[in-house]
């Protein structure tokens, strides 16, 4: 009997060992081709960041990472091509600095001739600055299907904001904004717009506006995709639920609507797309008025398109106005954040910037009655 007994429990000793085997055979490729994030390289992080975040990471069940529990702003941007293209990315950055005193990371999608420029640019900020602000560099990413399509449609990275549910895998949410946008309000004011999602809404952009110069008030009505709300919305700044946006399959969703034949011949950028997706879907989109993404070329000529008695939280500076028209009151504001000097007291920078700009001779600027309406609050908290 003792001799059956040790045969059994040997017998059993071999499965489980063979068992073992193979689960460790399976294990190894797995960990041999890991990678925490392939696509992202970090850098100017400050180790108590790097606790905080690890702190949180680890207690959530996802991995991902809260900011509205860390109370830390998340802002993207995409900067791809040469050295001049981080130089126009500068009076977004600066602006948000200034206009916050929330710790704040500013994901940067960005190429290499750009990123050693915004490396440069940060290695002159102050002790100050840099305590509370981080830039955290990505390597640009495309499918592999399809690379060269994503790459360059309408400019060269422009639809990168598309994949950011993967790229910031670790993220719930960021505010997404394009290069020629100045925040001219409280940052935290902006982000706080995430609290007034229902618990459906995915992602936030402003509607585009009701006048011919605007995107999808045309004449050519071939050319047009189904579009959001009566006018589409614009994607030069959007609220991104990013957990959200993972959970509805985003970016397969989008991809899939590409190529799509209802759709692809009209499809002139990602904008188009995110209009054809969710045309028929506007109860999971946020609505934020024009205020959020003011027009100056077309709201400061057409003052009843756009109520900005509340004040103007961000200038989009679309068609490259902000270069074509230099003597301009948005252009000189743009270049004046471009020249000055931020390592200071934040409300020092702001009057020096709207001092600077009431002795031009802006009188005939259709744009100089929004000086009001700009900057309202008190910029950073000492």
């Amino acid at each position: 009997m003792n001799s059956l007994y040790n045969i059994r429990v040997n017998l059993k000793l071999i499965i489980l060992l063979l068992a073992v085997i193979v689960f460790i055979g399976k294990l190894l490729p797995m960990v041999a081709n890991f990678d925490v994030n392939p696509k992202s390289i970090s850098l100017s992080h400050k180790e108590a960041d790097e606790f905080l975040y690890s702190t949180f990471s680890s207690n959530s069940s996802s991995g991902e990472i809260d900011s509205n529990r860390t109370g830390t702003i998340e802002i993207a941007l995409v900067v791809c091509g040469d050295k001049e293209r981080a130089r126009k990315a500068l009076p977004l950055i600066k602006s948000a600095i200034i206009y916050s005193h929330s710790l704040l990371n500013i994901h940067l999608f960005t190429d290499s001739e750009p990123r050693k420029e915004l490396q440069n640019i940060y290695s002159n900020f102050s002790e100050k600055i840099t305590n509370r602000v981080k830039f955290v560099y990505h390597d640009t990413w495309f499918p592999s299907d399809g690379h060269t399509f994503w790459e360059k449609l309408y400019g060269k990275c422009a639809t990168q904001r598309l994949f950011f549910p993967s790229l910031l895998k670790n993220l719930t949410s960021v505010m997404y904004f394009d290069t020629d946008t100045i925040i001219v309000s409280k940052l935290e004011k902006i982000w706080n717009k995430f609290a007034d999602f229902n618990e459906r809404e995915i992602f936030a952009g402003a509607v585009d506006c009701g006048v011919k110069k605007c995107m999808y008030a045309t004449t050519r009505p071939w050319r047009l995709v189904p579009h959001i709300w009566e006018h589409g919305v614009n994607s030069g700044m959007l609220l991104m639920r990013l957990d959200r946006m993972r959970e509805f399959d985003f970016e397969a969703k989008i991809m899939k609507t590409a190529i799509n034949p209802k759709f692809s011949w009209r499809i002139h950028g990602d904008e188009d797309i995110i209009n054809a997706l969710f045309h028929n879907k506007t109860e999971i989109v946020h609505r934020l008025d024009c205020t959020y993404n003011y027009f100056p070329n077309v709201y400061c000529v057409n003052r009843t398109e756009c109520d900005i008695s509340n004040g103007i939280k961000v200038i989009h500076g679309v068609g490259s106005q902000f270069e074509n028209f230099p003597q301009q009151f948005y252009s000189l504001l743009s270049q004046s954040l471009i020249n000055i000097d931020i390592n200071r007291n934040g409300n020092l920078v702001l009057d020096e910037l709207l001092e600077g700009l009431v002795y031009k001779q802006l009188y005939n600027d259709p744009c100089y009655f929004t000086k009001l309406f700009i900057f309202q609050e008190q910029a950073e908290e000492e």
